[in-house]
């Protein structure tokens, strides 16, 4: 199976999938580069690419923090991402609440949902900090997002329900771009 490596729209070329990893280590692919499999049409930036299905490519951690210190605007746009993310997740959330208390039957998923959406705020300046310890804490927050979806289900209502897999997405980000937060500062 072949990827199709671009950087900012030029062709590096196609590789099999044990090649990119191999050329990623030794500089000749950058976080940046777009991986586009051949086969199904599916395009990744390298950075997820290298930490995400179809069949990760392992690739030292140092590796990677070398390409990041290298690029620190890179790492910065990433930060700043994610951190967006996180302010719409706190923003969403807060507003589910208000809904869930002003329908006073929702009213007790609506004051569990503002202490969400607080947390998610706070997550967001932890992420602007670039805190070594956001990745952890996503690790850990798992059965969180999987209570939040309970109590939003049987107390709050579908929607909430919904919101959580932005959650899921945005907590991926993060795991998927932990080396941002391992190399800060």
């Amino acid at each position: 199976m072949g990827y199709r490596i671009t950087r900012a729209g030029e062709a590096v070329g196609t590789f099999e999938h044990d090649e990119v990893g191999k050329m990623f280590e030794s500089g000749s692919l950058v976080l940046t580069d777009v991986v586009t499999d051949e086969t199904s049409g599916k395009t990744w930036e390298m950075s997820t690419f290298l930490s995400h299905e179809p069949a990760s490519v392992k690739v030292a951690p140092e590796v990677v923090a070398r390409q990041v210190e290298a690029d620190p605007a890179r790492a910065a746009e990433v930060v700043r991402r994610l951190a967006r993310y996180e302010r719409i997740s706190a923003v969403v959330w807060l507003l589910i609440a208000i809904c869930q208390i002003l329908a006073v039957v929702t009213a007790l998923a609506g004051l569990w949902n503002i202490f969400a959406s607080i947390s998610r705020f706070r997550m967001a300046k932890a992420i602007e900090a670039r805190n070594p310890g956001v990745p952890a804490a996503y690790e850990e927050g798992l059965t969180w997002l999987i209570v939040m979806g309970v109590v939003n289900l049987v107390l709050g209502g579908v929607f909430a329900v919904v919101w959580i897999g932005f959650d899921w997405y945005v907590r991926s980000r993060v795991l998927a771009n932990r080396h941002v937060f391992e190399n800060a500062r």
